[in-house]
C-alpha cells in the first residue's frame, strides 16, 4: 500500500505538469522554408497558445509493437496498447517555462527546485482521466496474473486542486489481490506539507557533487567538475532550442487549408532530417562539448549507432491552426522506428524485425470560463507521516 502510494504521488504530479506543458511545448517555431507570412502565423499561434491561462486537451496516442520477440524459440508475436487522456486545467503556465529555463542552473540546489515546483503546482488546477488498454499475453507476464480489466480499458482519474493532489484508486483496488491492501475510493495529500516534511527530515539531500556524500578532499573538484558538466549541458540544451540550428534539419510546408469542427484551419506538416542532423558536425560538438574526449573506437561506434537511428526513425507532425483566433486546434505526431539493424548488431539472429509505431493525437480546448475543479467528495486526505511511512525501509 505504501509503495503505490509513492507511486500515485509521482503520477498525480506528472499529470498536474500536463496541463501546463501544452503552452510550454509551442514556445519553439520552426519555420523552414516557409514563407514569411506562414511564418507569422505559427509564431503567432505559438504566442497565443501559450498566453491560455485555462484549457482543455485531449490525447489519443497507439503504440504498436510488430513482429515483437516474445523469448518463447524465436518466435515473435505483435502487440498494441492504447492510451486516453481527457484534461481539464487552469492556471498560469508561465511559472513551468521559468524553471524549465533554469532547472540546469537550479540542479545546484535541488532543495529549491522542489519548492519552485511545489509552488507552482499549488497554484494550478487541473484534473485529468485516463484509460489505458493493454493485450494478453505479454512477455514475463502470466495469463492469470493479467488484470482483465486491461483488456477493455482501466481508467483513472487524478485531480489538483487547491494545493492539494488527489487520485482515485478504486480501479487499481479492482485489479489487485485483496491481501495487497489497496483502498478503493480517492485518496489526497497537500503537497507543500510533504514537501516540507520531506526537507525536514533530511529525505531531500541529494549528493550533486559525485562524492557520494562523503567530505573528502576532492570534493571541491568534483563541484568544479560537476559545475563544468552543468554548463555543457546547458549549452548543449540551447543548441537543441535554437530554432535557426534545429531548423535546418526541419522540413515545413504549409498544406491546403481544411475545415476543422466547423472552423477554418491552416495545416502545417513537418518532417524531421534526422540523417542530416546525426551526421551534421554541429550535433557532434553538441555531444562532445564540457565532457572528456572520446576515443576515436568510441566515436565510431556512436557515428554507426547514428546512423542506425537515423536510417530507422521516421518521425513526423501536423498542427492545424485556427484562422480565426490564430490557435494551435490540434496536433498529430507519428514516430516509427524499424529496429532491424539494431538487432543484427547485438548479433542475435531475427527471423522479423521488430517494428514500433507511435501515433498520437491531441484536440486542444479554450473554454471562455476557466474550468471548475473540486475537491472528490469523501476524500481522504493522508498526512506526510502515514504516506511516506516506511520510506527508508
Amino acid at each position: 500500500m505504501i509503495f503505490t502510494f509513492r507511486s500515485a504521488l509521482l503520477l498525480v504530479l506528472l499529470v498536474a505538469l500536463a496541463g501546463a506543458a501544452q503552452a510550454d511545448y509551442h514556445d519553439v517555431v520552426f519555420c523552414g522554408d516557409l514563407t514569411d507570412s506562414d511564418c507569422a502565423l505559427l509564431e503567432q499561434a505559438s504566442e497565443n497558445t501559450a498566453a491560455q491561462t485555462a484549457g482543455s486537451y485531449s490525447l489519443a496516442m497507439d503504440l504498436d509493437l510488430q513482429d515483437f520477440e516474445t523469448g518463447l524459440s524465436g518466435a515473435t508475436a505483435d502487440y498494441s496498447f492504447s492510451l486516453d487522456v481527457d484534461t481539464l486545467w487552469s492556471g498560469d503556465p508561465s511559472g513551468f517555462e521559468t524553471m524549465g529555463l533554469e532547472a540546469m542552473s537550479m540542479m545546484t540546489d535541488p532543495e529549491a527546485m522542489m519548492v519552485m515546483f511545489a509552488e507552482l503546482l499549488s497554484e494550478f488546477s487541473g484534473s485529468a482521466t485516463m484509460t489505458l488498454v493493454a493485450p494478453q499475453g505479454l512477455p514475463g507476464v502470466p495469463e492469470d496474473e493479467f488484470p482483465a480489466a486491461l483488456l477493455t480499458g482501466l481508467t483513472m482519474e487524478v485531480r489538483l486542486v487547491d494545493g492539494h493532489a488527489f487520485l482515485d484508486l478504486s480501479s487499481l483496488a479492482t485489479i489487485t489481490a485483496a491481501d495487497d491492501g489497496v483502498p478503493s475510493g480517492w485518496f489526497g495529500f497537500h503537497i507543500m506539507d510533504l514537501l516540507d516534511t520531506m526537507l525536514e527530515s533530511g529525505m531531500m539531500d541529494m549528493d550533486m557533487t559525485g562524492t557520494g556524500g562523503k567530505p573528502a578532499d576532492s570534493g571541491k573538484a568534483d563541484d568544479g567538475d560537476m559545475a563544468q558538466d552543468l554548463a555543457a549541458m546547458e549549452e548543449m540544451l540551447a543548441g537543441w532550442s535554437d530554432p535557426e540550428f534545429l531548423g535546418t534539419f526541419m522540413v515545413v510546408e504549409r498544406l491546403e487549408d481544411q475545415v476543422l469542427e466547423g472552423k477554418g484551419v491552416a495545416v502545417f506538416h513537418t518532417s524531421v532530417d534526422l540523417s542530416a542532423l546525426f551526421g551534421s558536425a554541429e550535433f557532434h560538438e553538441m555531444l562532445s562539448s564540457g565532457g572528456e574526449a572520446a576515443e576515436e573506437g568510441e566515436m565510431a561506434m556512436m557515428d554507426m549507432m547514428l546512423g542506425m537511428f537515423a536510417d530507422a526513425i521516421v518521425v513526423e507532425s501536423t498542427q492545424y491552426v485556427g484562422l480565426e483566433k490564430r490557435l494551435t486546434l490540434r496536433e498529430d505526431t507519428s514516430m516509427s522506428w524499424d529496429m532491424a539493424a539494431m538487432i543484427n548488431l547485438t548479433g542475435e539472429s531475427s527471423d522479423a524485425a521488430t517494428f514500433i509505431a507511435v501515433d498520437a493525437r491531441v484536440d486542444y480546448g479554450y473554454p471562455d470560463e476557466a474550468p471548475v475543479i473540486t475537491v472528490p467528495e469523501n476524500a481522504f486526505i493522508i498526512s506526510p507521516g502515514m504516506l511516506l511511512a516506511g520510506a527508508d525501509a
